[in-house]
């Protein structure tokens, strides 16, 4: 997981390293002061489709528009050519994390923490997920 801010010859340099060593690289963009609109999100996971084998976009949610900027998004996405995890922390920011298989996240981050009131967070527990999955049969 490398954040695209990492100064640019650090950068390569990791992405050399991780090449040698067969593994994946997730390119992460992480928005905390405001959500961009949806049109701005997509437009960043395509101008950094090739800075990684996955995008990850994760936005602070500081209200319900907030929210559905993400998750229209992730909508705009379906069917496109490309390897990306969209999701938010705060209140519905779990949402696309609910619905990622029909939204057709590449991953999803969940959580092992138990607690009450995760999804205030944009959270969700991995037990969770996965019975509300069954229960919206996806």
């Amino acid at each position: 997981d490398l954040e695209l801010s990492i100064a640019k010859k650090s950068r390569e340099k990791l992405m050399k390293l991780a090449k040698e060593s067969n593994s994946k690289v997730i390119a992460s963009i992480h928005e905390t002061k405001s959500t961009p609109n949806a049109d701005e999100i997509v437009a960043l996971i395509k101008d950094n489709s090739t800075q990684g084998d996955i995008v990850k976009f994760c936005s602070t949610v500081n209200n319900h528009q907030d929210a559905l900027q993400i998750f229209e998004a992730a909508n705009s996405l379906i069917g496109q050519e490309s390897s990306h995890s969209i999701m938010g922390l705060g209140n519905g920011g779990d949402w696309v994390r609910l619905h990622a298989p029909v939204l057709e996240q590449e991953i999803v981050y969940a959580t092992m923490m138990n607690h009450f009131r995760l999804s205030d967070k944009g959270l969700i527990n991995v037990r969770d997920l996965r019975d509300a999955w069954a229960l919206m049969e996806y």
